[in-house]
């Protein structure tokens, strides 16, 4: 597995519920042939409920894949694989933090 992990970001506790979904991940970006990089975790600067404070998020860098087309495919790919138990966004296309974000969320 070949996950990256950008400089500055923090992990305060790594769940099962993250750490399970990491290989799947890692699958799917390289198919895409990039790496995956986590570019957020428990740091930052997130919504008060965020789930990044809780140790349940990620965030992932799209910017890195060719086109709008190909970051809409592993969006849908990150979602199917991933499941009901996840949610999985594509923030800010085209801005300047553009990125996935993905939380265990079972409600």
């Amino acid at each position: 597995m070949s996950i990256l992990v950008k400089e500055g970001v923090r992990f305060h506790r790594f769940y099962e519920q993250v750490y399970h979904i990491l290989p799947l991940i890692d699958d799917i970006f390289q198919r895409h042939g990039v790496e995956a990089v986590i570019t957020s975790a428990a740091d930052g600067i997130h919504s008060s409920t965020s789930f990044h404070y809780l140790d349940l998020a990620l965030d992932l860098r799209s910017r890195h894949l060719s086109s709008r087309w190909e970051k809409n495919q592993v969006l849908g790919e990150l979602s199917d694989a991933l499941g009901p138990d996840y949610d999985v966004l594509f923030e800010d296309p085209g801005g300047l933090n553009e990125h996935f974000h993905i939380e265990f969320d079972r409600d």
